[in-house]
Formats: structure tokens, sequence, C-alpha cells
């Protein structure tokens, strides 16, 4: 009973904390437009109207229909219409004084309101597309799996495609419940290192370099989109986004520049870069890691499959939040813009921020998706997150079968170990006091 009651505990909080996160603190901003009227609701058109009173203050709560100005259309006399909020909300910033003129029969304001749950009604009607966003899913994780082997075999380690689409799968879990989208990579990164102890160190290192590859690839998919979506960008209200795009940029030339250098054969060679390597602690392992890192430039053909596989994976992942976005809304907009903002906010997401991205990615979604006028960019990034829920049942299933292989392998690791073949001989480096138990430590709480 007390087995089954401590993970029962743990879901109760997670759950709790996921609703915490979202629902409660995650809020979203919107544009609301007021609509004039007359008494009973007959329009009036005008193209010209001035404000004779201002019925709300910013940080003021205000419901649908509710009375916000009170005009009249310009030169004329009497007590005016009213022009009333079409949504409801807490006022952020209402701009407009008494002697104000409007140049329309409509009016903008800003808005801060919760999460619209309410529009994840539709997908009683809309259900296909969300199974029909499952198969583009499933193909990222089998391209995964697929560029992962490639950087697997080029160090000699022979992992077979369902090993490593195996672990693929157990890294979706673990994304689940760990920091940022990267959590699930230690996992990876742990079950390598457990059961192919005599290359612990470069098994580790094609989890993280898969990862940085990855993210890379999704930063140029980005940096590319960019300049397809320039009116966007360039747009005066959008500052945010044209500084995240200058980073993205920034962050691409530094990362050109860093591997040029590093696969540089001249660079490597010079005096004061030879002097600085032996200055550094652990050279052994450091030095195995940087030839491992090297390896790759032997392996043009491999590297390309596994630059073209993330290509497709991201542009994939993008194809999966479009068939999402579709769910909830009845008339699509243009798709252009969500191959510059879905990779955003999957390089913010991987920032190890809080579990999972709880609130993360559900604040970036909403605020990038918002700059093309959909509202509903939070709601998408739940029901991605229901994707990776569904696909987590498979992991789930992976991760429970492949626990005896991993204890056999710690038990062999530890006998090898005890006997005075310590598995870091192979890392040339000495294995720091105590180390061992904390890893021993990492797998039984995983």
């Amino acid at each position: 009973m007390k087995k089954h009651l401590v993970p029962a505990i743990k879901l109760a909080l997670a759950v709790g904390l996921i609703w915490w996160l979202i629902a409660v603190n995650v809020t979203t901003t919107d544009v609301a437009v007021g609509e004039l009227s007359r008494t009973g609701g007959e329009p009036v058109v005008s193209s010209s109207l001035e404000v004779l009173e201002v019925l709300v203050e910013s940080g003021t709560g205000i419901d649908e229909e509710q009375p916000v100005l009170r005009v009249r259309p310009t030169g004329t006399k009497g007590e005016g219409f009213v022009l009333v909020s079409s949504r409801k909300g807490h006022v952020e910033a209402i701009d407009i004084e008494v002697g104000d003129t409007l140049a329309s029969d409509t009016f903008a304001m800003t808005l801060a309101s919760g999460i619209p749950f309410s529009e994840l009604g539709r997908l009683r009607e809309s259900w296909p597309w969300f199974l029909a966003a499952q198969i583009p899913f499933g193909i990222v994780l089998l391209f995964a799996a697929w560029r992962w082997q490639i950087l697997l075999h080029a160090q000699g380690i022979d992992y077979s495609f369902r090993e490593t689409h195996s672990l693929v799968l157990i890294g979706n879990f673990f994304n689940q419940v760990m920091l940022g989208s990267t959590g699930g990579d230690v996992v990876k990164a742990y079950y390598v290192a457990v059961e192919s102890p005599d290359r612990r160190a470069v098994g580790v290192l094609t989890v993280f370099l898969d990862r940085v590859i990855g993210l890379l690839v999704l930063g140029l998919i980005a940096g590319i989109a960019v300049f397809a979506n320039l009116d966007l960008v360039l747009d005066e209200e959008n500052v945010a986004l044209l500084t995240l795009a200058i980073g993205l940029w920034c962050g691409l030339g530094a990362a050109v520049v860093s591997a040029t250098l590093f696969f540089s054969a001249r660079v490597r060679s010079l005096g004061f870069v030879q002097a600085i390597s032996r200055r550094l602690p652990l050279q052994g392992l450091l030095k195995k890691l940087s030839d491992a890192v090297y390896l790759y430039k032997s392996h043009p053909r491999a590297m390309m499959r596994v630059l073209t596989i993330s290509v497709g994976i991201h542009l994939l992942v993008v194809v999966t939040n479009l068939c999402l976005l579709r769910c909830l809304l009845p008339v699509m907009p243009s798709a252009l813009p969500f191959f510059l903002l879905v990779p955003l906010a999957q390089i913010i997401m991987a920032v190890p921020l809080t579990p999972a991205s709880l609130g993360t990615a559900e604040t970036a979604y909403d605020k990038l998706f918002a700059l093309v006028g959909v509202r509903v960019g939070a709601l998408v990034s739940i029901l991605q997150r229901m994707t990776y829920y569904f696909w987590s049942i498979f992991g789930a299933v992976a991760y429970l079968r492949r626990k005896a292989t991993v204890r056999r392998a710690l038990e062999a690791s530890h006998e090898a170990e005890e006997s005075g073949e310590s598995s870091f001989e192979d890392e040339g480096a000495e294995k720091p006091a105590g180390e061992r138990t904390e890893a021993e430590s990492s797998l039984q709480t995983g």
C-alpha cells in the first residue's frame, strides 16, 4: 500500500503544480475592441468621434458589453453614445482621455485575462485534427532516434535503432517531470553511461551533442524565417521580436565562428591554444571529449544526414503545432509566421526554468502567437503538452522494461570497480571520491 501511496501523492502534487502554474499564474494579453451602439444596440457609423467620458480605469476588471467610453460624433451636441467592451478581463492600459478624437467607430485597449479554456470546447468537433497532430510528432520521435543512432555509430557505440528509439521515448517521458525540455537528455545520458561503461564519456557526449545540433538547426530555421517575415519583425510594435531576431543571428554567428575555430587544425596547433589546454583541469577527460567531437569532422556524410534529419524534425514540429492550432480556430491564418514563432518558442522552452517548462512554454506561445493576432497560443502549448503526455505512455513502458537492464549494468560496473578496474580509466582521469555514490543515488531516485 505504501509503495503505491507515495507515487500517488507525487502525481497529485504534480497535477496541482500544473494547475497553479498554468491556470492561475499564466495570463494572456489581448486587445479588446469596443463597439459603438445606440440604445437597443442599433449601430452608429461615424468617421470621427469626440470622447465625452471614460467609464473605466487602468487596473479595473470589466465584463463583456460593459460601457467603457461615452462618445458623440464630432461637431454635434447631445449625450452621445456608449462604446462597450467585447471581452472581459483586467484593463492593463487605456490611453484615452476626455476630449480626444477617435478616428473610427471602434477603440482599442489592452486587457489581461486568464487563458480562454472555453475554446477547448471546439475539440468536440475538431478532434480529428488533434489525432492528425500525433502523426508528425510520432515521426519526430523516429527521426530523433535515427539522428542519435548516427552520432553513436560514429563513435563506435553500436546501438540498434530499436534501442535508440526506446531511449528517445524514455527521454520524452522524463522531459515531462524534469527541468526544462532537456531533462530527458540527462536520463538518456545516464542510461548510455551505465550500459556502455567502457565508452562512458563519449556516449554521454553524443546525447548532449545531439541536443546542441538540434538547437542550432532550430535556430537556423528561425533565422531564415526572420527574412520571410520581415514585415512582422520590423513592425514598430514588435520590438521584442526584433530583439529576439537580432540575438538569434548573433548566437548563430558565434556558433559558426566557434565551430570553425574548433575544427581548424591550424588553430588547434597554435602554441597558445595548446598551452591553455595543458593548464585545464581533467586534461585526460577533456582531451577525450575534444577528440570525440573532432572525430565527426572525418564523417561528413554522416553529419550531413544528421543536419538534414534535424531540419525535418523541426519542420514536423511546426506542422504538429499547426494541426493543434487548427483544433482551436475555424479559419487558419497564414502558416508562414509560425515557422518563426514556433522555433522561437521551442528555444525558450529549452531553458531549464521550471519542471517540463510549465508556465514557460504557455507564456512563450501566448506572447509570440499574439503578435499575429492569435489569442489561443497558450492553449496550443497545452495541447502540445497533451501530445507529449500521450507519447510519454510509451516512454513509461520502455522505462519499466529497461530498469532491469540498467540494474544489471550497474552491478557489473560495481564488480569491476571493486576489482580495481575503474570505468573512468578509459576516460583518462581518476574518478573523484564519492562520485560513484552520487551516481547510484541518481539511479535509485530515477
